[in-house]
């Protein structure tokens, strides 16, 4: 008999093997029967409905578990190494393009899945799971959708759940992070271009700018030498030798009775003294053209030496530097009268 029936019974003073003999007896043995179905009505009713509002908020929580791991797009994982088999929550199995009434496949099926560069990563766990008590993996692997079967990219994190046994974690798909990465990486390699392009014009403006005081210079020296040449007295000469050959026959005569023949040999000497100027200031102009195109060949080739790529650190001497410097903008500084002086100390590499 019930223990609660049999307190009751004791209540009222009723024994088990006896039947009531009064009817008020009978009458309060079924007030409290009623009593006691009553009261477990109510609590049926209470823990239905606690039951029922409980199984509503689970449903509520999972419906918005599952609307965080949409919007995240993850979804978690599990792998029993005794039995083979792989379980997805439901949003894994639509990012993996699977059939989500069917959440399981073996090993093999899902290694089949994964890219072949990034199979070594899973093999490696599956054949420690059941050699540690503890294993931690983390890191990003290609996972091909089975229905559209183009690769995404997934972070994925696990731990051992049961020792041995069984491996499960969660895979989040980072596709669209992989590709800003790499859109990124190419607007960084862009903007590097575009700063060594920049750079490069910055050193080609200088190197021009350079070469044209060079050039003005070059340019002073010619047309002083065009001048020069106008006015040439080597044709004068040429006069001269004419009306010494036309008088050939009698050119002592020619050259101390003839009023303009008496003029040639002071002519001769005071012309010899301005070609010997001429030539001098000849030769001068001449090698400062020769200064001038070394100059600016001598840039030329500093600048293809600075831009040659090289991948080797090596120690630079100071002094050498400066002097490279000052030599492709030494031009600028003698026309402008500037005075350098270079005090070097004894060892400056860096």
């Amino acid at each position: 008999m019930h223990t609660l029936l049999t307190r009751q019974l004791a209540r009222l003073g009723f024994k088990e093997d006896a039947v009531p003999s009064e009817l008020e007896a009978w009458q309060k043995l079924i007030e409290f029967v009623s009593t006691a179905y009553t009261e477990a009505d109510q609590e049926r009713y209470m823990l239905e409905r606690s039951m029922e509002l409980s199984s509503r908020e689970l449903m509520g929580l999972n419906e918005k578990l599952e609307n965080a791991q949409h919007i995240a797009r993850l979804g978690y994982w599990s792998y029993n190494n005794e039995s083979d088999k792989f379980s997805f929550s439901k949003e894994l199995c639509l990012l993996l393009g699977l059939n989500p009434t069917r959440p399981t496949l073996n090993f093999e099926e899902y290694f089949n899945l994964v890219h072949e560069k990034n199979q070594a990563y899973f093999q490696k766990w599956k054949e420690e799971i059941p050699l540690r008590e503890k294993l931690e993996y983390e890191g990003e692997a290609r996972i091909k959708n089975a229905e559209t079967n183009e690769y995404g990219w997934y972070y994925i994190k696990a731990h051992m759940e049961h020792p041995g046994k069984v491996l499960s974690g969660i895979a989040i798909d980072i596709t669209k992070r992989k590709a800003i990465e790499k859109e990124v990486a190419s607007l960084n390699q862009q903007l590097v271009e575009s700063a060594r392009m920049a750079g490069m014009a910055d050193v080609a403006i200088s190197i021009l700018h350079n070469v044209g005081n060079i050039l003005n210079s070059a340019n002073v020296s010619l047309g002083l030498l065009q001048e020069k040449i106008e006015k040439n007295h080597t044709q004068k000469l040429f006069k001269v030798i004419d009306m010494i050959g036309d008088n050939i026959s009698s050119l002592a005569t020619y050259l101390t009775e003839d009023p303009k023949g008496k003029l040639i040999p002071e002519y001769l000497t005071t012309l010899e003294k301005v070609i010997k100027e001429e030539h001098h200031s000849f030769a001068h102009e001449i090698e400062n053209l020769v200064k001038h195109i070394q100059h600016i060949k001598d840039i030329v080739a500093m600048q293809q030496t600075v831009s040659k790529v090289s991948g080797m650190a090596e120690k630079v001497f100071v002094p050498e530097i400066f002097d490279t410097a000052l030599q492709i903008n030494g031009e600028t500084s003698l026309a402008n009268d500037i005075k350098l002086t270079r005090e070097y100390e004894e060892s400056c590499f860096i």
